[in-house]
Parts: structure tokens; sequence; C-alpha cells
């Protein structure tokens, strides 16, 4: 399925395709996040993006920690992760094309956090697999 969508000016469209990551932490430091859009587009910060952390319950639930707003989107970071936690970050990003009034596409995001104070990689980064078809 495909929807096409007008945000601020520029059209945007969305397929249902997620990319899931499974990807184990470091716990007890900050945690920055980093966004790279593919060659030839940019983050669309008029967008509608948004990315939540949610935190493993000893009940199985997830629950939600926090979500960052679209104007904190370029400087995420994740407060220390407890050890042995399991966590989920997820969201939807928009991208546009470089250029003024440019199409835009979207896509979404679902990280699966194993975090341990043995893990020395304490950042993550989401890579955008856009094509400049």
């Amino acid at each position: 399925m495909v929807i096409l969508m007008l945000v601020e000016g520029s059209w945007c469209w969305a397929s249902s395709e997620e990319k899931q990551s499974e990807v184990k932490l470091t716990s007890g430091k900050p945690i920055p996040i980093q966004i790279h859009a593919a060659p030839g587009w940019k983050l669309n910060l008029k967008a509608p993006s948004w990315l939540s952390l949610y935190q493993k319950s000893s009940l199985g639930k997830f629950q939600l920690m926090y979500q960052f707003r679209k104007d904190q989107l370029q400087n995420m970071i994740l407060s220390p992760l407890q050890d042995q936690g399991h966590y989920q970050l997820r969201g939807t990003l928009y991208y546009c094309k470089k250029g003024e009034r440019s199409v835009c596409q979207l896509e979404s995001y679902d990280f699966i956090i194993d975090s341990d104070s043995s893990v020395q990689r304490a950042r993550l980064s989401i890579e955008s697999e856009l094509k400049n078809d």
C-alpha cells in the first residue's frame, strides 16, 4: 500500500515497509542517536516525524519512556539505559530530496534494544536507505 499526502507544502509518499533491527547497547551511559539521510536527501524538520522509546516491563509489555519531538531530532540523547534492560525505539522519519518544493518520503524504524554493561557500543545511528531514482 502507498499513501500520498501533502506536508507543509511538500508531497510525501509512504509505503508500509518498516525497518526492524536488533541492537545491543551499553548500559549506564547516555546514548547519542544520529540520523543519517541518504545522499541527496535531508530530514524534513517541518513534517510530523517522531521517535519514541519504550521499556519492556517485568510483565513483558512495552511502556512508553520518552518521545522525541520533531524539533529534538537533530540532537537526541537517550538517558542511561538500565543494565540487562530491554527496550524498543520506534518511529517514522520524513525525508525530502534536497532542493525547494521537493517530493518527500518517509521511513519507519523499529529497533529492539538490549542493554548490557559489558557492551562497548554507546551510540545509535539511524541510516536512511532511500534511493535517488
